[in-house]
């Protein structure tokens, strides 16, 4: 047991793996964030690109801090929030300014030795407004890198894994498509009780049955058909094979089973039974529910052709139990 026990923790994945933060719960002011680099690597461009989507920590409404600066009193400025909207940020706990993108991107920045008080300590000289747009500085200053870089990263189409996932997006649509394409020819062809398969299925076969024919039918009345099914999907998942086919027919019967259930509504019902051998010389059982409807219709419902192995009414009133315990029905004999 010790044994077993020392194997799970050796396969217990590391903090480092398992510790991702939660989006929604990220710090708001500044003075409460972790470092970028401090999150788990697979999650750092989600960070960054949640703390873009909420914008600069700004709390206009706050009663900012009075604090002796050069002899005076002095504080923050709520219009210098006009003038920097984009980055500008106030802790409220630290009472100092921050700036967003260089917090985002300023771990390499601090790598190299620079400490730029906009980043790491927070900049409290309100006496000295002009050190903001020094912050700012040229066009390749750091702070328009780590714009630029902010900016890159929002676009969606030049990630990587939103490429991807729109990639998949495209693949689930089309396959969609191609599913109910698949369904809608069956739907066609058991209401009218049409066969599905010809002879031969190849493309270079004139009539390929029903089934094909009628989903080519489709493709060429619609264009966005046309684009998921067929030659235009991949040879694994057509959606076209007779095996796919059964399961689709299959499913209807399930699904009208299930109707007709519903119909009798725990009522009394007539069970007709019968039992013939198909062109294989195997036996089949028909079974067939006689109900009256709430407008006092008499009707006869088709439930089930099963084969069973032997013709005795042991072996059919076996399989009549085995068919209505599916479907939750029992039978009351009456004498």
């Amino acid at each position: 047991m010790e044994k077993f026990l020392n194997g799970l923790k050796r396969k217990t994945p590391s903090s480092s793996q398992n510790d991702l933060a939660d989006l929604d719960d990220l710090p708001w002011d500044p003075a409460d964030r972790k470092r970028i680099s401090e999150y788990h690597v697979n999650q750092r461009n989600e960070v960054i690109r949640k703390y873009l989507i909420r914008g600069p920590c700004q709390p206009r409404g706050h009663i900012f801090k009075q604090s002796m600066v050069g002899g005076v009193l002095r504080r923050f400025n709520s219009a210098w929030f006009d003038q920097y909207p984009s980055w500008l940020e106030y802790s409220v706990k630290k009472d100092a300014a921050f700036c967003l993108n260089c917090y985002l991107f300023g771990d390499n920045a601090c790598k190299g030795g620079r400490n730029d008080a906009c980043i790491v300590d927070g900049f409290s000289s309100w006496n000295k407004f002009k050190k903001l747009s020094e912050h700012v500085g040229g066009v390749n200053s750091f702070h328009n890198n780590a714009v630029m870089k902010c900016e890159n990263l929002m676009r969606q189409g030049q990630s990587i894994k939103d490429a991807l996932h729109k990639q998949g997006d495209i693949m689930k649509n089309e396959y969609r498509i191609r599913l109910n394409a698949s369904i809608d020819v069956p739907r066609f062809l058991l209401r009218q009780e049409l066969p599905f398969r010809g002879h031969e299925e190849k493309e270079e076969t004139a009539n390929n049955g029903n089934f094909f024919e009628l989903l080519k039918y489709t493709a060429e009345q619609n264009d966005v058909v046309s684009k998921a099914v067929l030659r235009n999907a991949s040879g694994n998942n057509q959606m076209t094979s007779p095996i796919i086919q059964k399961d689709i027919v299959h499913c209807f019967s399930e699904e009208l089973v299930k109707s007709i259930i519903e119909e009798i509504d725990h009522d009394v019902f007539g069970l007709l039974v019968d039992e013939s051998a198909d062109v294989s010389y195997k036996e089949q059982m028909v079974v067939v529910l006689r109900i009256v409807d709430k407008n006092g219709i008499v009707k006869e419902r088709f439930i089930s052709l099963t084969h069973v192995a032997e013709t005795s009414s042991l072996s059919l009133n076996s399989a009549i139990d085995s068919l209505f315990a599916k479907h939750g029905l029992s039978i009351t004999s009456c004498s």
